[in-house]
């Protein structure tokens, strides 16, 4: 696969991103890398072009760039390229999406995939409608963590982290808010393995809080950013960390990153560079410890798989997915409060050979599964299936041979491709069309529906269909005045249907009151422009069939940007539109061997082979068609006997 990595700024993020480059890399994938320090230029738009990439990775927001364009419409940039966008989540993502960007990836799920390391987040981000939300961790890279050999110093901690003792305080804020905090704060605190949202969300219940509540109900913007982030993160991750190692007595703790704490057993070291000096670090000292920010509901932080990949000990304080992470061993490494971390600590302190056996197991499954090698693999799998490519970058969608029934003979079959487009969770289904029901039966058995009701032209299979959907009407669609309430249905299905129809866009138009606000629209269309129909044309046929592309009961045709124009200019937004593809016997089976030659199935299967493989046929192309520029993304259309669409109402 191709895809454009963006690299950001920060601390740990430029290292991420730079783990999930060589991860693409050693899996074979080719990655283009592009700074957008300073703005996403010309240049580095015609450099993605060139490069026409599966998808574009980046960490947090950082690839989703506003535009607009000359037609006036607006949204994030590589969806405006038809690029999807994948994000991989390391901090909490309710601290930047604001209502645009929600807006954007609900009305575009295809151009958007979110993949988030907290699991409870990944929750709540499911709950409140955003689409294409997966897991992922984050994970080491071998490169920088790795043993070096060095001896630890016995008897000692370490903590590598920022503690700010001037600002343990929350003055400055409005009294409601700093009682807020300060409850939440102590409460989290005292039972640290409690998700801080928990806590939150049990304070706000009391009647106290009720306008923090309606904050968190009216602005969940303001709430995440102004509230949860800058107040109960920043400041309660400071404190926490304050409370917890000023427990410890006697015992020396080097500290890095923090430089005015005074106590007797703090040894204050300067901040660390991120990579193999914090590696040589985490070798040093016996014990490192992990305190968690806050913003951590119930994920891991890169330092547990750091400390390990580095062979070090890091002793943390509990989260739920530790168990996950370390399902053998999250007992032995994990606190969830102060006895226990005293009693574990000085049991590793005092027991070396213990701690060294424990060291070289979890170094083994660290560097096994925990590298962001494993994450792209994950990454890879999920985009696979939603962008229908396999893992050699294969184009996925299926080569249909099956002889299609003769559209009078219709009975017992139906259109099998647009049972990938049925969208779950809906229950009223208007069929355009619907044959001999068979295809609404299906629904309802499979309790994909629970009411689908007909519209079917032919009195003998309306009959059939009626046994078997909740209602069926027989007459011609264009004309049939249908008894339902506006916004009645679900999903609107349209199956080999439009083709037929004098003037389809106004029959969609139409049935469109009937459709509830974010409802769907799936349909299968014909596809003109397929290489066998243009070498057909060129060499001065046109010739009807009794199935197929040129049905002679056809009369309207489409290309792919025409079935985009008809279904945006509705006001629809588009989620899927994929091609169905047929192999070179098909055509034969379509018209017979006197219009299909054995010369035209070889070039034709040989061209599909290569397009399918993701090589580059625009030569070929331009050998047969002087006059025309294929791009790689266009050329799948010639090879495609139909469009499968699905579509959604605002």
């Amino acid at each position: 696969m191709k895809i454009v990595v963006i690299r950001p700024r920060g601390v740990i993020a430029p290292h991420v991103v730079h783990g999930y480059c060589n991860g693409f890399t050693a899996l074979g994938h080719q990655v283009l890398q592009l700074e957008l320090e300073n703005g996403f230029k010309k240049q580095g738009l015609e450099l993605v072009r060139e490069f026409g990439p599966d998808f574009v990775f980046c960490y947090g927001l950082t690839g989703f760039i506003p535009t607009g364009n000359a037609d006036g419409q607006k949204g994030g940039l590589f969806r405006m390229l038809g690029i999807p966008l994948v994000m991989a989540h390391y901090d909490n993502p309710f601290f930047i999406l604001t209502g645009e960007i929600v807006k954007e990836l609900q009305n575009y799920p295809k151009y958007y995939y979110s993949f988030i390391w907290d699991e409870y987040l990944l929750e709540l981000f499911t709950r409140s409608g955003l689409p294409n939300g997966y897991s992922t961790l984050l994970a080491t890279d071998p490169e920088l963590f790795y043993p070096q050999g060095i001896p630890p110093e016995p008897q000692t901690l370490s903590f590598v982290g920022r503690i700010n003792l001037d600002k343990m305080g929350l003055d400055g804020l409005q009294p409601l808010v700093k009682k807020f905090a300060e409850t939440v704060i102590e409460t989290k605190i005292d039972r640290f393995e409690v998700p801080l949202l928990d806590i939150c969300l049990q304070a706000l219940e009391l009647s106290s809080y009720s306008e923090i509540k309606q904050l968190f109900i009216n602005d969940p913007v303001g709430f995440w950013t102004n509230v949860y982030c800058q107040i109960l993160h920043v400041q309660g991750s400071n404190r926490y960390r304050y409370a917890i190692l000023n427990c410890i007595e006697e015992t020396p703790i080097h500290l890095y990153g923090t430089n005015n704490w005074e106590k007797s057993n703090i040894i204050l070291h300067d901040n660390v560079p991120y990579g193999k000096e914090l590696a040589a670090v985490y070798q040093k000292y016996a014990v490192n410890l992990n305190l968690s920010s806050f913003q951590l509901e119930t994920s891991v932080n890169n330092r547990v798989f750091d400390v390990f990949a580095s062979g070090g000990f890091v002793l943390s304080d509990y989260k739920r997915e530790m168990e996950k992470v370390f399902p053998d061993h999250w007992q032995e490494i994990t606190f969830r409060n102060l006895e226990e971390l005293g009693n574990k600590g000085e049991y590793y302190l005092s027991h070396p050979k213990q701690r060294d056996e424990l060291i070289a197991e979890l170094y083994q499954h660290v560097t096994k599964y925990h590298t962001y090698k494993n994450r792209v693999e994950e990454i890879i799998d999920v985009m696979i299936r939603n962008l229908e490519i396999s893992k050699d970058g294969i184009e996925g969608t299926k080569i249909m041979n099956q002889e299609s029934p003769k559209k009078q003979e219709y009975r017992g079959a139906f259109n099998a491709g647009l049972l990938d487009l049925i969208p779950s969770g809906v229950g009223k289904f208007l069929e355009v069309g619907c044959a001999d029901g068979l295809f609404g039966e299906y629904l309802l058995k499979e309790g994909l529906a629970h009411e689908v009701v007909g519209l079917e032209i032919n009195p003998g299979t309306a009959a059939i269909a009626a046994g078997r959907l909740s209602k069926v009407h027989c007459g011609n669609a264009e004309e049939l005045k249908l008894p339902y309430s506006d916004e009645y249905f679900d999903c609107l299905i349209y199956g080999d249907v439009l083709e037929h129809l004098r003037e389809p866009g106004k029959l969609l138009e139409e049935h469109l009151r009937y459709l509830k606000p974010g409802g769907y629209v799936v349909c299968s269309i014909p596809n003109i422009r397929n290489l066998f129909i243009i070498l057909h044309l060129l060499s001065g046929n046109w010739t009807y069939a009794s199935w197929g592309i040129l049905d002679k009961t056809h009369l309207r045709f489409f290309t792919r940007k025409e079935i985009i124009k008809m279904i945006s200019g509705l006001g629809l937004s588009i989620e899927i539109i994929a091609p169905s593809l047929r192999g070179g016997e098909w055509y034969t089976k379509m018209y017979g061997p006197e219009y299909v030659t054995e010369d035209f199935i070889k070039l034709y299967n040989e061209l599909l082979q290569l397009r399918l493989k993701n090589e580059d046929i625009s030569g070929q192309l331009k050998t047969l068609f002087p006059a025309v520029d294929f791009s790689q993304d266009e050329s799948i259309e010639l090879f495609a006997a139909q469009m499968l669409v699905k579509a959604r109402k605002a």
